[in-house]
C-alpha cells in the first residue's frame, strides 16, 4: 500500500467496515460506511488531497451496471445516511436522505397518504441515492413519467468536498439551473448524493390488475399497444415472459369511481381483473420484483414505439425462453442474458439502425455495456473535467469512460 493510501487508511480507520468487491470484474476495495454527513465530507476531501479515487455507492447492490473503474482506491457508501429530513403532505413532497432506501421512502409518503416514485424492483435493497444516480426509473413510469421529473431539488457533496445544494423542497421553491437532473443518471461520476427532494402523488384509492395470455409475442404486443390506447391512464403495462408463455399485465389506480369505470372499459380487452384492491398491489410488487433486470446478466433496450416489433425481431425474442420484459408505452425492452452476451452485442448495429439503444448488464463478460456516444460524449467530459478536474470519482465507469 502507497504511502497516501497508508495515511486515508489509518484518518478513516473507524470508518472502514470491510472491502467490497468494486465490480465482479474489479478488484476488492476497502469500504468506507461515513455515519454523519460530516465524516462522509471529511473521506472525500481526504481522498481528493491524497490523489486517490473513489467510487460512490448506495447499497451496492447495481455496482456491475457499469464497468469495472480504470483505477480505484475505495468505495464510499452512504448506507447510514439515512432518514426523513423534511415530509410536507400538504405541499406534496419529500426530502430523505440518500441512504434511505426505497421501501422505507414509500412506507412513509404512504403514511402520509401519497404515492412515491419510483416503483423500482426489490426496494427493500435500493436507496434512494443509488437509484437516482442511476437514473433509474419504476414500473409507474407509464403513468408518471422518468424519475428524474420528480426531483426537486438535491444536496450533493463535490469531487473537493463542497457540500453544493440545487432546486428546493417545495415545488414553488425550485428555481436556478436543475443541476440535480444533470446529478440524475450520471452514475456517481459527478458528485456525491447525499439528500433529495422528490414530489408526491395521491394514493391510490383502489387498484385493480390485468393479466392476459398469450402463446406469441405479436399477439401479446398487439393487446398491449390495443390497451395503450384505451382512454385510460395505466399506472403500469408491460408484456413479460415466463414459462414460455406471454402475458400482458396491466394496472389501474386511482379514485374508487374512476377505477370502475376504466374496469368496464378493459374488460372487453383484457377479461376481469385477477385482483382488486390490496391483491392487486400484491400481484403487481410481485411480477416488478421478477422483472428481467432483477437478473444477474440482462440487456436493456429502448427505441421508438413504432419499431417495437422491429426489435423484437432482430432480438428473435420468439424463439427465445429466457425472461423477458417489455414496457410498450415508453418503448423498453429487458431481456435475461444467456450465457455468451456477445450474441446481443454483435446485434448493436443492427439495433441502432433502428434508432434503438443498448445497455448490456453482462459482469462476467468482457462486452462493452455501453453504446458509442456521440458529439454530446465532449459536452459530457468538458462537464467531468469541469465538477472533478482531479478524477476523485473513478474514471472509466460509464459510457465513453467517464
Amino acid at each position: 500500500m502507497s504511502a497516501t493510501k497508508e495515511h486515508l487508511a489509518v484518518e478513516l480507520a473507524s470508518r472502514v467496515v470491510g472491502a467490497l468487491r468494486v465490480h465482479p470484474r474489479g478488484a476488492e476495495l476497502p469500504l468506507v460506511v461515513p455515519r454523519t454527513l460530516e465524516e462522509l465530507v471529511e473521506a472525500v476531501r481526504a481522498a481528493h488531497r491524497d490523489r486517490l479515487s473513489l467510487v460512490p455507492l448506495g447499497s451496492g447492490s447495481k455496482l456491475a451496471w457499469t464497468r469495472a473503474p480504470a483505477s480505484a482506491d475505495l468505495l464510499l457508501s452512504v448506507r447510514e445516511l439515512t432518514g426523513i429530513v423534511a415530509h410536507e403532505p400538504d405541499d406534496g413532497t419529500i426530502s430523505v436522505r440518500a441512504g434511505t432506501t426505497i421501501a422505507d421512502l414509500r412506507a412513509k409518503a404512504r403514511a402520509g397518504g401519497h404515492w412515491c416514485t419510483p416503483d423500482v424492483p426489490n426496494p427493500s435493497r435500493a436507496t434512494l441515492g443509488g437509484t437516482l444516480s442511476l437514473g433509474l426509473s419504476g414500473a409507474d413510469r407509464t403513468r408518471l413519467g422518468p424519475v428524474r421529473n420528480h426531483v426537486l431539488g438535491m444536496k450533493v457533496v463535490l469531487a473537493d468536498g463542497a457540500i453544493a445544494k440545487s432546486g428546493g423542497r417545495l415545488v414553488k421553491n425550485v428555481t436556478g439551473y436543475d443541476l440535480h437532473r444533470l446529478y440524475t443518471g450520471s452514475h456517481g461520476t459527478l458528485a456525491v448524493i447525499v439528500e433529495a427532494a422528490l414530489r408526491l402523488f395521491p394514493f391510490p384509492e383502489s387498484e385493480a390488475w390485468f393479466e392476459r395470455e398469450h402463446s406469441r409475442f405479436d399477439a401479446a404486443l398487439a393487446t398491449a399497444l390495443a390497451a395503450s390506447e384505451l382512454p385510460m391512464r395505466w399506472l403500469s403495462l408491460s408484456l413479460a415472459r415466463t414459462e414460455n408463455r406471454w402475458r400482458v399485465r396491466a394496472r389501474l389506480a386511482g379514485k374508487t369511481a374512476v377505477v370502475a369505470h376504466e374496469v368496464g372499459v378493459a374488460r372487453a380487452l383484457l377479461g376481469e381483473p385477477l385482483g382488486r384492491d390490496a391483491r392487486a398491489a400484491e400481484l403487481a410488487d410481485a411480477h416488478r420484483d421478477a422483472d428481467a433486470t432483477t437478473k444477474p446478466r440482462f440487456a436493456r433496450i429502448a427505441c421508438r414505439p413504432s419499431r417495437i416489433a422491429d426489435v423484437a425481431r432482430t432480438l428473435e425474442l420468439e424463439r427465445g425462453e429466457n425472461a423477458v420484459t417489455v414496457e410498450p408505452t415508453i418503448a423498453t425492452f429487458a431481456v435475461e442474458l444467456s450465457n455468451d452476451a456477445r450474441t446481443v452485442a454483435a446485434r448493436r448495429p443492427a439495433l441502432h439502425a433502428l434508432g434503438a439503444s443498448l445497455h448490456l448488464v453482462a459482469p462476467d463478460s468482457d462486452v462493452e455495456p455501453f453504446d458509442a456516444v456521440g458529439p454530446e460524449l465532449a459536452l459530457m467530459r468538458r462537464l467531468k473535467d469541469k465538477l472533478d478536474p482531479d478524477g476523485t470519482f473513478a474514471r472509466g465507469r460509464f459510457v465513453g469512460g467517464l
